[in-house]
Order: structure tokens, then sequence, then C-alpha cells
């Protein structure tokens, strides 16, 4: 149940997320007459709080648990998209789109790379799997459903009809289900396999729970393996934010048709339902730094193919091989951290990395609009993007495993 909850969480949180903004980015910016960077402007602004929002909200959900905070988090982030479809100017638009992104990115994302850690030990890769398996959903239909919309009833109509979706598909199911950890309804991680008998449970589950022994923060902070992760995934975030928001528009400036180029986006996105999978499985069997240099070196491959993209059949391409290994680089970038440190002080962990890695969220659209809105075109951001993160992956490998604390050195 709580794997399904977050899921849908995940859905609904790709409404306000960077590949359905890019298909607003032409009909808002052509009505108002304002540039790109200027749009992203409050995109940024709102990840950059939603960052600094995070090292509050991160404790709260370790002490009191994600319920509340995910439901007054969509409450409030649905009603502002219904909110957006009557703007008229751009204090409206600033206002109401770094509210969102605050919200998105200082509760709601961080609540969803939570929960699932705290729930989960030895199945935490493939439950993480499934559940990320919702955002890959919503981000292959959502910017779909957001063109069909745009193009038969206008981007205004388009926010509302996304807003009402927002709470359909998340203010029930969160408020009935979502709670802190399994200890608090009386179960243990992985499920609560001790009731039944030791022949009817799983191979790797006959013995008692794992008591997996966790880091405070200010353990982590004095490993030389979290600064390695948290530049890791900060500058991949940079990368990743960049390539989501400003794929639709640069696959349009290159001559695809509107309809080729969010169907490109969707196939990208659906790639990951599979891949999800297979790497939530991995991670259960292999090395967590291994797998994230595995993928950073797979984007790195799929930045040089987008480098040469003017036409669908390559477009395709590029949306299988970046695809492919983006949908690993979200799973493994926040179990890397739950993977190292423990689930005990998990929120606070991830509340503490996240002004960082938002801020990279940030500037990476911000980074890409800017240099397009100067020279015309995207071809230089992206070569960056394909020099940059193959050198992340090397980084990625010196990102050794760190000794629990207390822990004997021969465990």
């Amino acid at each position: 149940m709580i794997v399904a909850v977050i899921a849908l969480s995940r859905i609904a949180s790709t409404t306000q997320q960077n590949q359905v903004l890019s298909v607003l980015l032409k009909p808002v910016t052509a009505e108002f007459g304002w540039t790109r960077s200027t749009f992203i402007g409050a995109s940024a602004i709102g990840t950059v709080l939603g960052g600094l929002a995070a090292v509050l909200v991160g404790p709260l959900i370790d002490r009191f648990g994600p319920r509340w905070v995910v439901f007054i988090g969509f409450f409030a982030m649905g009603g502002l998209m219904i909110a957006m479809g009557s703007i008229h100017s751009l204090w409206q638009f600033y206002a109401i789109l770094i509210s969102t992104r605050l919200i998105l990115q200082g509760a709601l994302n961080l609540s969803n790379n939570v929960v699932i850690p705290k729930w989960f030990i030895n199945r935490r890769g493939r439950a993480s799997a499934l559940a990320a398996m919702g955002q890959r959903v919503g981000a292959g239909a959502m910017p779909l459903v957001t063109e069909r919309l745009v193009g038969g009833l206008g981007w205004r109509s388009a926010i509302v009809s996304l807003g009402l979706i927002t709470w359909g598909l998340t203010l029930a199911p969160t408020g009935a289900f979502l709670r802190r950890r399994p200890e608090d309804v009386g179960l243990t991680p992985d499920g609560d396999l001790r009731t039944l008998p030791a022949e009817e449970r799983p191979a790797e589950q006959r013995a008692e729970a794992v008591s997996e022994r966790s880091f405070t923060l200010r353990q982590t902070l004095r490993t030389r393996a979290f600064y390695i992760l948290l530049v890791v995934v900060s500058l991949s975030t940079f990368t990743n934010a960049g390539i989501n928001f400003n794929m639709y528009p640069l696959l349009t400036d290159r001559g695809l048709s509107d309809l080729q180029a969010v169907t490109i986006v969707s196939l990208w996105s659906y790639v990951g339902i599979p891949t999800t999978l297979m790497w939530g499985a991995l991670a259960d069997r292999f090395p967590s730094r291994l797998l994230l240099a595995a993928v950073l070196f797979g984007m790195g491959a799929g930045m040089a193919l987008l480098t040469q993209v003017q036409d669908f059949l390559l477009g395709i391409t590029f949306a299988i091989v970046h695809g492919f290994f983006f949908s690993g680089s979200l799973l493994l970038s926040n179990l890397i951290f739950a993977n190292y440190f423990g689930r005990a002080s998990f929120g606070i962990i991830r509340g503490f990395v996240t002004p960082f890695q938002m801020f990279s969220n940030a500037l990476g659209p911000l980074t890409a609009t800017l240099v397009f809105d100067t020279r015309g075109e995207y071809a230089l951001i992206v070569l960056a993007w394909a020099v940059l993160l193959p050198t992340l992956g090397v980084a990625t490998l010196f990102a050794s495993p760190v000794r629990r604390p207390n822990e004997p050195t021969g465990r």
C-alpha cells in the first residue's frame, strides 16, 4: 500500500515538473512576449526556495511522518495550478510558479524520496523501483496530455485540468494510508514476515528482519563518501533538470513537429518503466556506486547522441538510450544515500542534501535557456552535459562505502 501511494504521488508530482513546464513554455511566452529565461526564472527561484525549505521539512518527516506534509502539499499545489489559469501579469505568474515549485521540491519530492527507504531494507531497491515507476508513467503521460490539452483548449484550461488531476490522484490515498514507518503500525521493514511459518517465508527473509545501523547527520558529515556523493548527485541534477526542461523546445527548434517532439519525450519516459525495475533489482544485488557510475556514463553517451539529433528517427534513438540510463540515475541517486547511511535519520540527511541538489536543479534549466537566449540554440550546453556526466561517473567510483557507526572493522 505504501509503495502504491508513493507511486501515485510521483505521478501527480510530474504535473509541475520540467517536462510539463517545457510544453507550456512556448504558448505562455508567446502570449505575454516573455523570453524563455524569464519563464524559467520563476521555476528556478521556487526550486531554490524549496531546497532551503527541505532543511526544515526533513526532520519533521523523521519525527511525525509524511502524511500531512504530502496531503497539504498536494492540496495547495493543485489549487495554485487552478489559479494559474487566470493570470494576466508577470508578478502573478511568478507568485504562483514560485509557490508550486517550492511545495514540490521542498515537501513533496523530499517525502517521495524518504518514505520507501524507511519501510524497506532488504527489498529497498525493488520497492523503490516500483514506486519510481510512477514518476516514469507521469513523465511520459503528462507532457502528452498537456500538449493535447494545449492544442485543443489552450494553455489556461490545460493547467487547470492538471490541477484537478493532481487532487484526484493524491488527496484520498495519502490522507488514508501514509504512515511514518512500519514499526508505527506493528510491522517490520520489508513486511512483518516473522508471523509466518518459516517454510512460508521468502528465502532471503527467513531470518529476523535486518536491523539496519544508521548514521546521524553529524556522523554522515564526517565521511568522505558523503561529500563525493553530494557533488555527484548535485551536478548530475544540473544536467538532468536542464535536459528535462529543454528537451521539448530543443526538438521543436530543430524542425520536429510538436507531436514528434512530445512523442520522443514520452518514449524517453516510458523506456524507464521496465528499466527502473531492472535497476531496482540490480540495486539489491550489486554496489550502488558501481551502478550509479554506469548510468552516468550511459547518460553521457545519450547526450552525445542528442548533439546530432536533427530528425525523428535519431530522436527516437536518443530517447531509448538516454531514457534507459536516466531512469537508473533517478533511482540510484536517492537509494545510494539510504544504503550508505541508513533509514533512522534519512529525512534529515536528505533534507541536508536537498538545498544543494535544488540549486543545481534550478541552475540547469536556467543556464540552458540563457545559452539559448544568447546564442539562439542549445548545442554548446548539450556538449557540456556530454562531457560532465562521464566525469561524474569516474568521481562516483571513489565514493567507497563507509563503515557503520560503532561497527567492528572486520564486519
